[in-house]
């Protein structure tokens, strides 16, 4: 009687943990009060006066106190318990005669946060001529600053290594961020602006490769760098002020595309990570002669791009050379714009929220919230007929709503939402399915399809779309000696098997699992010779193992 008994506790056990790192995971959303925000602003354009472009730039400190849940690492963080480097907010306004006067901010922060965005906003209209649509935060996404202030309960619960909405923290940071406008606005005078952009290469390495070769399925991927799969380029904004009867350098707004992972989890201090040291090379350059010049740098498209750290060093002393290389960049690019600095300043404005299905599905008319306008600041509306976009492009959007809907039926803490999540994941999967492609174009939608629709138990639709994927013609690739297809089709004979063996028809299945490898002349082919070196390549092997 002794091996049910234990069999019984063991499975108690096992339900009890589940049960608990659910809680676990739900009880914020369950439990935790609700916080409503509200926010006025007006709508209507608004046009500088003036016959010269004009600028200001200011800064203000938005370290928060200690004892702070910090954002990026999410359980891995730990309260801030002081600061290595300063967080700031670097503000800059800019406005064209005739345009719409633009404020763009520069943050320490881990992630933009669309409340803080209208928050700030509202407090800058009462004392600029900044309207809401024309205010832009931009992060530098260090992983060492403080959360809680987003408006995603997503990430205001899962990002930090602590749950919750802060009020207190929120306010904080839109109070200074909006001084720090504030003050761009009324330091502002005539200016001169230049914009460049420079290639350096050896701070960023790719962290997924595999991902990064999806791009260039046809190109052999077995010799590609890292270090060369990132995006290089760095741009600039320089910007010089009046200065009495002459114009001297003022401040810069730079992008650069690296993520502000240098500093480690499990770090306790407050840190910019290498943004603090990309803003004070530049800075440091100017420090004798022009004291208040600012330099603000912020996230470009990160991506896969991580800071080129080395092996065992990551901490400080890396995100400090690595933050230098990147300052000493930026100081040599704004010296090369020195000779095309001009009083000419370009700007056009569109802020707008809309369906990401829009383009696809056309709805009807309607006016964009907060306007949209070119450079002379005229208001226009989205109503206008669009081109039809491409079958790839609506494929690969469907299967990305699909499957981000699927994922979310998984996780989801509330079980009620859980099957109407999953029928809508199905119904734009199948949406993805209908376009006019060659199947062997739609095969990752076609197996996220079929796996969905077996984990829902409609194992015969899934069997059909398994099988579908399968019947794909294979003829026009027979010379690709790579066998490219036949691989990708591996996971649909092992999900044609497991469908079947739910089905107890387990004879057909094994039969199904021969077949999977009848595809290949040789076993050498999947699994390579003597010397474990693949016919196809070694670099296939491996996107099997990843897929």
């Amino acid at each position: 009687m002794r091996k049910p008994r234990t069999r019984t506790l063991l499975l108690t056990l096992l339900g009890t943990a589940i049960l608990g790192a659910a809680l676990h995971a739900a009880w914020p959303f369950l439990f935790y009060p609700r916080q409503t925000l509200s926010f006025a602003f007006p709508a209507q354009p608004i046009t500088a006066e003036g016959a010269v472009a004009k600028a200001g730039i200011a800064e203000r400190d938005i370290t928060p106190p200690i004892g702070m849940p910090k954002f990026g690492y999410s359980a891995w963080a730990r309260d801030a318990d002081g600061f290595r480097t300063r967080l700031k907010a670097r503000a800059f306004y800019l406005s064209g005669p005739g345009q719409t006067p633009l404020a763009i901010v520069q943050l320490d922060l881990g992630s933009g946060s669309l409340v803080l965005r209208h928050r700030v906003a509202e407090l800058v209209m009462e004392r600029t001529d900044v309207p809401a649509h024309a205010l832009t935060l931009l992060v530098t996404h260090t992983h060492s600053g403080p959360g809680q202030y987003l408006g995603s309960d997503f990430y205001n619960v899962f990002g930090s290594n602590k749950p919750g909405f802060d009020p207190a923290l929120f306010e904080f940071l839109s109070q200074r961020i909006a001084d720090a406008v504030i003050d761009a606005y009324e330091s502002r005078r005539e200016a001169r602006f230049a914009v460049g952009q420079s290639d350096l290469f050896g701070v960023t390495r790719n962290r997924s490769m595999a991902a990064w070769a999806n791009n260039f399925p046809d190109q052999d991927q077995s010799t590609a760098d890292p270090m060369q799969a990132v995006n290089p380029t760095m741009t600039l904004l320089r910007i010089d002020q009046r200065q009495g009867d002459r114009f001297e350098p003022a401040g810069a707004l730079s992008l650069y595309s690296i993520h502000g992972t240098a500093i480690p989890p499990f770090t306790r201090p407050y840190h910019a990570d290498v943004w603090h040291w990309i803003s004070e090379e530049l800075e440091r350059e100017f420090a004798g002669e022009h004291s208040r010049f600012i330099h603000g740098v912020a996230q470009a498209t990160h991506a896969d791009n991580n800071p080129a750290w080395q092996a065992d060093l990551r901490g400080d002393l890396e995100a400090e050379r690595i933050g230098k290389a990147l300052g000493n960049h930026a100081i040599r690019l704004f010296h090369s714009l020195e000779t095309r600095l001009s009083p000419t300043l370009t700007t056009a404005i569109a802020s707008r929220q809309l369906d990401l299905l829009d383009d696809i599905e056309p709805q009807p008319e309607h006016s964009i919230p907060y306007g949209s306008e070119p450079a002379n600041g005229e208001l226009i509306t989205n109503g206008s007929v669009r081109e039809p976009l491409p079958a790839d492009v609506v494929e690969v959007v469907y299967r990305a709503i699909g499957i981000g809907k699927s994922q979310w039926a998984r996780y989801t803490p509330f079980s009620e939402n859980r099957s109407t999540l999953q029928s809508e994941a199905i119904q734009d999967l199948r949406k993805a399915a209908s376009e006019e492609l060659p199947p062997q174009q739609k095969l990752k939608t076609l197996f996220a399809l079929g796996k969905l629709l077996g984990e829902t138990r409609e194992v015969d639709d899934a069997i059909f779309v398994v099988k579908k994927a399968l019947a794909c013609d294979l003829s026009v690739h027979q010379d690709d000696s790579t066998y490219r297809v036949q691989r990708d089709l591996i996971p649909f004979w092992h999900l044609l098997a497991l469908l079947l063996s739910s089905k107890q028809n387990f004879e057909i299945a094994g039969q199904t699992c021969v077949a999977a490898f009848e595809q290949f002349p040789s076993p050498d082919v999947i699994f390579g010779d003597s010397r474990g070196v693949s016919r196809g390549g070694e670099k296939h092997i491996q996107g099997s193992r990843h897929r």
